[in-house]
């Protein structure tokens, strides 16, 4: 008959695997709590940057000039992307009156009809902030309308950060928070061991 083999751990080894368990379930709780409050985050902090970028770019003087120009998108794609790739964004769209698109990161969607309404923001003349499901997925999205040098509505500027790129960004918030934790720990462990090394 075999005998029982008991496996004996020193209080080191116990210590780093406390350390461990405590590390990750600081990380499962925050993953917890962020989830609870995602639509939070996505609709107050994302909308408001949204909306940041937003009326940015309807303020911007050469897509406003870009308006008259024969072929729109030739112009305001360029500005638009461009302050897309500087603002972090997920997309800018700009449109007209007639909800069709002058730009997009996806230049097969230039021309065509945007995604969601902009009723509100033509009828009412009024800048909104909501969370919503479009054409690149769900996202915390901004619209403003566009003014022309005279004050005339000519347009609406479309503004979205989408959930898959919110998610990444919260993730490496995650980690960079998490090595905050794992740097004092790994040193308190380092210095256990010269310790009981003496």
């Amino acid at each position: 008959m075999m005998g029982v083999v008991v496996v004996k751990f020193s209080l080191l080894q116990k210590m780093m695997a406390l350390i461990i368990v405590v590390v990750f379930l600081s990380l499962g709780t925050a993953v917890l709590l962020l989830s609870f409050s995602f639509n939070g985050i996505m609709h107050n902090h994302f909308g408001e940057r949204a909306m940041d970028v937003a009326k940015m770019t309807a303020n911007n003087e050469r897509i406003i000039a870009g308006f008259q120009d024969e072929n729109p998108s030739t112009i305001i794609n360029p500005l638009a992307e461009e302050i897309r790739l500087q603002t972090g964004a997920s997309y800018v769209v700009v449109g007209n009156l007639e909800d069709i698109r002058y730009s997009h990161h996806d230049p097969a969607q230039i021309g065509e009809p945007m995604g969601s309404s902009n009723t509100p923001v033509f009828e009412n003349e009024e800048s909104i902030v909501y969370i919503d499901k479009g054409v690149s997925g769900k996202a915390a999205k901004a619209k403003t309308p566009i003014y022309n040098q005279d004050g005339e509505l000519i347009g609406v500027s479309s503004v979205g950060f989408l959930r898959t790129d919110i998610n990444e960004t919260i993730i490496q918030h995650l980690i960079s928070i998490s090595t905050w934790f794992l740097i004092p720990l790994l040193l308190d462990g380092g210095s256990i061991c010269s310790f009981k090394k003496r």
